[in-house]
């Protein structure tokens, strides 16, 4: 809680807006994800092994998450449900050099489409 105040400038003091996520196959069949949290509504995840594909991680995490807040046909009612905006942190404890502080984008995972050089375009 210390660190979450810390990077986002809050003064949380009260472990109850704290909720561990530890997902079952999260991602294959026989693996658990690293340690994650939600504080607020803020994905924390943690790993000690660097990752260029974090993004889609947390992506799928979230969605996950998400599924788990719904309570079945909830989602196709008429009234709108609220969920935390996604926030994504990372905590690396890792022995590779990394940057204190780096951004990486679901974007930069896009396939890049042969012709559309200079725009934001995705092969669909």
């Amino acid at each position: 809680m210390e660190l979450y105040n810390a990077i986002n400038g809050t003064n949380y003091t009260n472990v109850d807006v704290v909720e561990i996520n530890t997902l079952q196959n999260a991602l294959f069949m026989d693996r658990v994800n690293d340690l994650s949290f939600t504080i607020v509504d803020t994905l924390v995840e943690h790993q000690s092994t660097l990752n260029p594909d974090i993004a889609l991680r947390l992506l799928t995490y979230m969605s996950k998450l998400y599924e788990r807040m719904m309570d079945g046909k909830r989602v196709y009612s008429r009234k709108q449900m609220s969920i935390p905006r996604p926030e994504f942190i990372v905590l690396y404890n890792g022995k590779e050099e990394m940057p204190a502080e780096s951004t990486l984008k679901l974007s930069g995972l896009y396939k890049k489409v042969k012709g559309t050089e200079g725009h934001e375009g995705v092969a669909l």
